[in-house]
Order: structure tokens, then sequence, then C-alpha cells
């Protein structure tokens, strides 16, 4: 949260809560685990093959990967609002020329933008977007059925479960360690 003190008007010196974005690279190839060079690279050939196969979300390398975050932090601010972003999980995608893309993602039990989609709606993107690896259909987990209200209420209720467990997390450890520093202090003044 930030404030503005450069004048006295309200408007600009007004605290905004900041705004939380989510992205995923897509899957790539890194040397998070350590593997033999060959293994690594047999690694990397399967996700280039996927990638060829139609698989947008096989992005391979880390700087494709890299696409989605780094589009959230330069895209305009407006921008973002318009495209009500706050409400999208945004995916680095890449097609088979290696192409490098956001693509909104579909979460289970949120959809696309956390609202229940008109019947058809995922034909009319497909229509409309420039490309392939864009269209709400590639890379769409097969099987998958379109949410309903009933689904984001009980998405939305699981979050605030999970964000209440964790703040309950939080304070307990925040309890120990006040108590290991009042024990820590006591000890220091014993000696």
């Amino acid at each position: 949260m930030g404030r503005d003190d450069r004048d006295g008007d309200d408007e600009k010196n007004r605290v905004q809560p900041p705004r939380v974005y989510l992205s995923h690279p897509g899957i790539v190839a890194s040397t998070l685990f350590p593997v033999p060079w060959f293994l690594f690279w047999a690694y990397e050939l399967a996700l280039a093959f996927s990638r060829w196969l139609g698989s947008p979300w096989h992005t391979v390398d880390g700087y494709s990967g890299a696409k989605a975050a780094v589009w959230l932090a330069l895209e305009p601010q407006d921008a973002l609002d318009d495209a009500r972003a706050h409400r999208v999980k945004w995916g680095s995608s890449s097609d088979r020329h290696r192409r490098a893309h956001v693509k909104k993602t579909e979460v289970e039990g949120w959809g696309w933008e956390g609202r229940v989609q008109v019947v058809g709606a995922h034909d009319d993107d497909d229509d409309i977007s420039p490309h392939q690896v864009l269209r709400k259909s590639t890379g769409r987990k097969h099987g998958v059925v379109d949410v309903t209200a009933e689904d984001i209420v009980r998405f939305e209720e699981l979050g605030a479960a999970c964000w209440r467990d964790m703040e309950e997390l939080r304070a307990t450890w925040e309890d120990i360690l006040d108590r290991q520093e009042s024990d820590r202090q006591e000890s220091a003044k014993g000696a």
C-alpha cells in the first residue's frame, strides 16, 4: 500500500489496497532438480515434442515461461482493469513456432474469469482469436465441464476457509516466535 504526500489533494493521498494477479509459466525445462545432462536434454526434447503436437502450455524455456508474469508487470493498469485481469489466471503459452503468448487459463471451480459463461461462448472466443494457441478450446482439459454459479460459490467458500486457516497458522507461528524470543531474553538475563 502506498501514499502520495506530494500535495494536499485527498484523492491522490488515498491509500489504495494492492492488486493481486495470478500467472503461471506453463511447463518449462529448468535445472531446479539436478539430473544428468542427457536426461535434461531428453526432457527438453519431450517438452518440445509436446509443443509441436499442439500443447500451448509447453513453453520449454524460462524466457518464454516468463511472458505472463512480465506482461502483468508491464501492462498499463487501465488495460489490466479493462481485461478484468485480477479475476483471471494468466498463463504463458507457446505455439508450434515458439512464439510466446499470454493466455487465459481455466481454473477448476472458478472457470475462466470467475463468472458463469454463456453456452457457446468458447466457440465465439475461438472464432475471434487471431492465433490458434489463444483459443479457449486449445489446451483445455478433456472432459471438463463449464463452471456453474454453485461451483463459483463453493470455490469462494473454500478460498475463504483456506485463508482463515492460513491466518490461524500465521498467528500460531507468531506466538511460537514470540515465546522463543522471550525465552532467549530470559536466558540472557540469567546468564
